[in-house]
């Protein structure tokens, strides 16, 4: 309408003056029969299709047709190859497991047509079609994360057809692990809060809301408690992610200012005071995503074909005096020690103090030579086990050739409740080898105990895990960041309950206590001294904290504020997504996209 209002103005005359008006009537009428003769003659020449080059305006209009007849076929082939990728996608989360194939294969069952194309999986999808192969990642025999690439060609008709235009995306992909997550719940109870400000994730958070069955559950929503007059000072949700918050049931419990205020967010900038990402990074309804209910991968990786010991101790199994497997313990430890020397910060010392069944301290060093030990004489790549029998009173050292798988799994617990000073585990792990920007070698241990209900074990916390160098920079917890040291060392703790325990080994209140780790407890991760006033601690966690019950750190008045225990923040370790802690569990069916390109050769058309 502007454009011809401008029109308007350009073409008609301004208002005659009176005496003038027959002048000025005649010379309009001289000056439209002109325009109209020379638009006439503009026109017919665009029309004429006379002469070899065909150069009028039906030519301008075809070749304008086949321009964007060009253009929808290209946009129907791309989006053709996309659903193919989603298609996949979602067959391989139908899957029991993930295929176990070791060569490029086409899929079956549901969506596909009954007949390959050049052994191409094939779907029709209106006039056009998608084609997909899938290939197995070389690396998938014997890894604990699979990946796959997925080469899915879309066309916009009949394949090979005259006018069938053809799109092809490579997607590669692999298997989450729970070490994606900086915070991952099954179910809370219903007096536990997230609350804005006392509980800050800088990560994605996941709560499948289970009813106990299995099922995400309405009457299982989350609680959080939010500020709409606090600004960006009290977000709870500080990743920006498209995931930074989903859960399985269909929404959240939310209050505002007070927990007895049932009020939930309604605009933009309640939602930016909750999730620094906005509402589009708060996601319901998302899939139920179930988690492990045994110990099997971390045992079974530890202990290998060799004979379990019968005896309270410490085993490395070993063949022809080189490692095959992991460090596996029989019976409870009282303390494990993680440790370096300083001057080889690459090696990983791990000490475990138990009991024998005569009640004399048993301790196992167990040193993982990443490099040459010029102290020790250890030799680079090795493992050297020292124990000590106080029942004995004899030291016994042997260096096995090569280093451990890094998974050490017990069969009782790590520590135990209650006591003071506390026991439990504690220390500094270790960090990676590097050679210039690329990682060599990953200081990478998974420290796991039975997480079965019928076990009840616990991995206890009597102080701070903490890498040697540290993980993120920068010291400020409760703000996003998204900076990892290559150097910085890998753990994760895998058991049925992780307990931060009220007291350090030496007896003093564990008040402010650092985790740089990847926690999984099948039962709940939770601070015994929660409902402690004379605590008000900090509990700052750099990895994934999941649980199968959200524990309580810390008890909040009405209003949000802390009274006993710990405030607490998560922060996402970005590297545990791709490169967990070893034989780590991961979330079964469910898949990432790692990388997407377009374009490229299909397989398909060669």
């Amino acid at each position: 309408m502007r454009q011809k209002s401008s029109l308007n103005r350009s073409f008609l005359p301004s208002l005659p003056r009176r005496g003038n008006n027959r002048r000025r009537g005649m010379a309009l009428v001289t000056t439209m029969l002109i325009l109209f003769a020379a638009i006439t003659v503009l026109m017919l020449g665009l029309v004429s299709t006379g002469g070899p080059g065909n150069s009028g305006i039906m030519s301008m209009t075809n070749g304008g047709i086949s321009m964007a007849s060009a253009r929808t076929n290209s946009t129907i082939a791309f989006d053709n190859a996309e659903s193919g990728v989603e298609l996949t996608l979602q067959w391989l989360h139908d899957q029991s497991s993930p295929p176990a194939n070791t060569t490029a294969f086409a899929l079956t069952g549901w969506g596909f047509d009954n007949s390959t194309v050049t052994g191409h999986s094939k779907v029709t999808i209106g006039s056009g079609c998608c084609t997909i192969i899938v290939y197995p990642d070389p690396g998938n025999n014997g890894a604990i994360i699979q990946r796959y690439m997925i080469e899915s060609a879309g066309f916009s008709g009949a394949i090979g057809a005259s006018g069938t235009m053809e799109s092809v995306v490579h997607a590669y992909v692999q298997q989450n692990s729970f070490g994606k997550y900086a915070f991952f719940i099954d179910s809370a109870p219903s007096n536990i809060w997230y609350v804005g400000g006392v509980t800050q994730f800088d990560g994605p958070v996941h709560s499948n809301n289970d009813n106990g069955s299995g099922v995400a559950s309405k009457s299982y929503e989350d609680n959080i408690l939010w500020y709409d007059n606090a600004g960006t000072t009290k977000q709870t949700f500080l990743y920006t992610g498209n995931d930074a918050y989903s859960c399985s049931a269909p929404g959240a419990n939310w209050a505002d200012d007070n927990t007895g205020n049932l009020v939930a967010p309604s605009t933009s900038a309640n939602w930016y005071s909750i999730a620094a990402g906005g509402q589009s990074t708060v996601q319901y309804g998302t899939d139920f995503i179930p988690m492990p209910t045994n110990s099997n991968l971390q045992s079974t990786a530890a202990l290998g074909t060799a004979t379990a010991p019968s005896t309270t101790g410490v085993l490395v199994p070993n063949s022809g005096g080189a490692t095959t497997n992991g460090i596996y313990i029989k019976g409870n430890v009282s303390n494990m020690t993680l440790s370096v020397n300083s001057s080889y910060p690459t090696n990983q010392i791990i000490t475990i103090a138990q009991t024998d069944s005569s009640g004399k301290a048993l301790t196992t060093v167990v040193t993982l030579n990443a490099v040459a030990n010029g102290t020790s004489g250890a030799a680079a790549n090795t493992t050297t086990v020292a124990v000590t029998s106080a029942a004995t009173g004899r030291t016994t050292t042997t260096t096995y050739s090569g280093l451990t798988n890094g998974c050490i799994y017990c069969t009782g617990s790590i520590g135990s409740d209650g006591n003071n000073p506390g026991q439990g585990l504690s220390g500094v792990i270790a960090n990676n080898v590097v050679s210039g920007t690329t990682v060599s070698h990953y200081n990478a241990l998974t420290i796991a105990t039975d997480k079965s209900t019928s076990g009840n074990q616990a991995i206890c916390l009597n102080g701070s895990l903490t890498c040697y160098t540290p993980a993120m920079t920068g010291t400020t917890y409760n703000t996003a960041s998204s900076s990892f040291q290559l150097n910085a060392g890998i753990l994760g703790l895998a058991s049925y309950n992780i307990d931060l325990q009220k007291y350090t080994s030496t007896g003093a209140i564990n008040r402010n206590v650092e985790i740089d780790a990847a926690t999984l407890a099948t039962g709940t991760t939770s601070a015994d001294g929660w409902s402690d006033s004379s605590i008000m601690g900090t509990f700052y966690q750099i990895g994934s904290y999941i649980a199968g019950t959200r524990g309580a750190f810390g008890g909040i008045d009405s209003n949000g504020n802390l009274v006993s225990g710990y405030t607490h923040y998560h922060h996402y370790d970005q590297r545990l997504a791709n490169t967990p802690p070893p034989y780590f569990d991961t979330t079964g069916n469910q898949y990432d996209i790692v990388s997407w390109q377009v374009g490229g050769p299909s397989s398909i058309m060669s």
